[in-house]
């Protein structure tokens, strides 16, 4: 809003004009130094802008919409720290001359759509948020040492969601090996949790886990003494069987499984952490629907505290870093 006239505070120039309203506050004795500086600074302004190929008269509406600025440094170089609340309106924009033209506006009916839409702004500031992180992209951490010595535990696995998407929609396929994020079954009630971290929630979810797929739709999967089978084809993992040599469960119930027939549509996945207890994944309960699979773990960004630190040559108890 442009304040009304003070007596000594006119002149025809926008920008006499805008420096003399700036500065009529000030002690007579200080005004003129002042006001020298504040036309220079405006000056400089208009000739950035004609440097820029702008029109004189554009330029001189570009210097007047960056007049807000003008008047810290009035503050500066008066010495002047602490604003009577009567000189608020020295904040207010630049009064309005022909060559700026008038105040634009914007209809209704012109209005981009969402300008137009009647949701407030949070609302559809977290309704963007929400499409982008279900259907572009996110990121989760992980948050236990199962996937040793693939994934350190607090490192952060950014995930693409489009790819997930086309796989629940048929396009394609998990691959074995391949490191996913999903949720557990549905059926698995030990999967659902009603706290977050230690705060408890008025509802319950199902916290993500992340594993290897290990079986594809149709697979026959099978588990001896720690020994991956399928197929009837004993699985390859030199690196993880070496990692944790010497510890590794080969008596459990987890460690020898049935014979495991992999429905469509449905992963077997496990954890590479192969010592008792190590990892809860679908020895325990059972293949994982594609819905439920968030996407696959491309890329590892370790922990802060972890970079430049290589892992450890075993997993076993007593070698962990």
């Amino acid at each position: 809003m442009v304040s009304p006239q003070r007596p000594g505070c006119g002149g025809a120039q926008a920008h006499e004009q805008y420096v003399r309203r700036a500065t009529c506050l000030l002690p007579p004795a200080q005004r003129p130094g002042v006001q020298a500086e504040l036309l220079a600074y405006l000056g400089g302004l208009t000739l950035d802008a004609e440097r820029r190929g702008e029109t004189p008269a554009q330029a001189q509406a570009s210097a007047l919409r960056q007049a807000g600025s003008v008047w810290r440094l009035a503050v500066g170089l008066t010495r002047v720290h602490t604003w009577p609340p009567q000189w608020a309106w020295l904040t207010a924009r630049a009064p309005r001359t022909p060559t700026t033209g008038p105040e634009p506006t914007e209809s209704p009916s012109h209005a981009p759509p969402w300008r137009r839409s009647p949701l407030p702004e949070w609302l559809r500031a977290g309704a963007f948020a929400l499409l982008v992180t279900q259907f572009g992209a996110s990121a989760v951490r992980v948050d236990g040492e199962s996937m040793r010595p693939a994934l350190e535990n607090g490192a952060l696995l950014p995930l693409i969601k489009p790819v997930a998407w086309a796989r629940r929609l048929g396009v394609g396929h998990w691959e074995r090996g391949d490191i996913v994020v999903f949720r557990p079954p549905r059926e698995y009630a030990p999967s659902w949790s009603t706290r977050f971290r230690g705060v408890p929630l008025p509802w319950a979810y199902r916290p993500m886990l992340v594993k290897r797929v290990v079986g594809l739709p149709g697979d026959r999967v099978e588990v001896r003494a720690r020994r991956v089978y399928i197929n009837g084809q004993a699985k390859a993992e030199s690196r993880i069987s070496a990692y944790w040599e010497g510890c590794a469960d080969t008596a459990s119930a987890l460690a020898n499984t049935p014979v495991w027939t992999v429905p469509a549509g449905h992963y077997f996945v496990m954890g590479d952490n192969r010592s008792p207890g190590g990892s809860l994944d679908s020895r325990v309960f059972g293949p994982v629907p594609a819905w439920d699979i968030e996407g696959s773990a491309v890329l590892e960004v370790p922990p802060l505290k972890d970079w430049g630190r290589p892992h450890a040559p075993k997993g076993c108890p007593g070698t962990l870093p």
